[in-house]
């Protein structure tokens, strides 16, 4: 690669300087050898990545300061002009989001309702990793601390793209570590979906819902417990998905967002999208746990988050709203279909996908979201 004559000696002329020139943007755009000021070194060694390769991948990031993804010529021009005081702060290309859906709710459903299989090919199963996973610390207003939460990024994340987001969330007593659990294949299932081009390359957190003030981890089958976890839904909208899509190259809007989640994650994930149609669209869940709507178990009696009347959906209908059970769950035992039931009674369009013999577990989990990650975010 050839600069031409000017830049080259505009380098030259900014490599005579040595003197720093702090940053006074956020992260370390531009802070190639990391000693936390933007100088004429950083210069020198983007000119030399350019033309040779970068000898860190710390060093190539940083280099990408318009954060297109990609590390070119542009950058280094930015990166000069810069140093040499003729700007203040760097510009950032701005990604182009995908335009909002227009699709039929109704047809769409039906059209994923004919494709569904409770049967996912072995190839879809198999190990595979889905990109990058990182682990964050956000502030949750809810709760009035940090809360965290695992972050999966497809193969080939760039920031110069926007990606829709799927919100998975665990069982009682789990964390944001519980789902990446082999049993539940939600890295492999996604990374194979997606390299098959069988799935939307999507965002994927992984959430802790308990949320509360004065606990931080549930304790029982109790009802304070159990309004923790309903306090989720403030917490999701109010503080996760604010980080999520400030910090990542998200896509907004609800046909850009989903969520999903297996026994009381599931519960949540229908409390939520029911109550906030408006922000997801599509819902899912896989062996639902009581308490959406007043019920009883061995464990409890449940007041319910909502009444039977209330657990509807009348506008901003999703493209998808999917709920799996198994006839062998000894945990929840038929509260899945119940919800079913309700929603049917209801008048609400909805998948209800049972699983013979499947129980709380995988079997029921795996066919859940094998079908939901291949119809989420295709609604056109």
């Amino acid at each position: 690669m050839q600069f031409k004559k000017p830049l080259a000696l505009l380098c030259c002329t900014a490599l005579l300087s040595t003197q720093p020139v702090i940053a006074a943007h956020a992260a370390a755009r531009g802070d190639l050898d990391g000693d936390g000021a933007v100088t004429a070194f950083d210069v020198a060694i983007a000119k030399k990545g350019l033309l040779r390769g970068f000898s860190s991948g710390d060093a190539e990031k940083a280099a990408d300061i318009n954060e297109d993804g990609k590390t070119e010529v542009s950058d280094m021009i930015q990166l000069l002009r810069f140093v040499m005081g003729q700007i203040s702060q760097f510009e950032v290309t701005e990604p182009v989001a995908p335009p909002p859906s227009s699709a039929d709710p109704t047809a769409y459903m039906q059209k994923i309702r004919e494709s569904m299989t409770n049967n996912v090919p072995a190839e879809m199963t198999a190990q595979t990793a889905y990109g990058k996973v990182e682990t964050i610390s956000y502030y949750s207003k809810t709760a009035e601390k940090q809360k965290s939460a695992n972050v999966l990024l497809p193969d080939g994340y760039s920031t110069s793209e926007r990606y829709p987001v799927l919100y998975i969330n665990h069982g009682i007593f789990g964390d944001h570590n519980s789902m990446l659990d082999e049993g539940m294949k939600v890295r492999s299932l996604a990374g194979n979906l997606a390299n098959k081009g069988e799935a939307k390359k999507m965002i994927i957190v992984l959430t802790s819902m308990y949320t509360s003030k004065t606990s931080d981890q549930c304790s029982g089958f109790t009802l304070a417990d159990t309004l923790a976890y309903d306090a989720f839904l403030d917490d999701l909208t109010g503080s996760l998905m604010p980080y999520i899509e400030s910090n990542y190259a998200a896509a907004t809007g609800r046909e850009n967002t989903a969520i999903t989640g297996f026994s009381m994650g599931g519960r949540e994930a229908l409390y939520i999208g029911v109550s906030r149609p408006d922000v997801f669209g599509y819902i899912g869940a896989a062996c639902p746990a009581p308490g959406v709507t007043p019920g009883k178990d061995m464990f409890m009696d449940h007041p319910g988050s909502m009444t039977e009347q209330e657990f509807r959906i009348d506008t901003n209908l999703p493209y998808v709203f999917m709920i799996t059970g198994g006839t062998n769950d000894g945990v929840v035992g038929t509260f899945p279909q119940s919800y079913h039931n309700i929603l049917t009674t209801n008048g609400t369009d909805h998948i209800w996908q049972e699983i013979q013999g499947g129980g709380h577990d995988g079997s029921c989990v795996v066919p859940h979201l094998y079908n939901y990650m291949k119809a989420i975010f295709k609604a056109e």
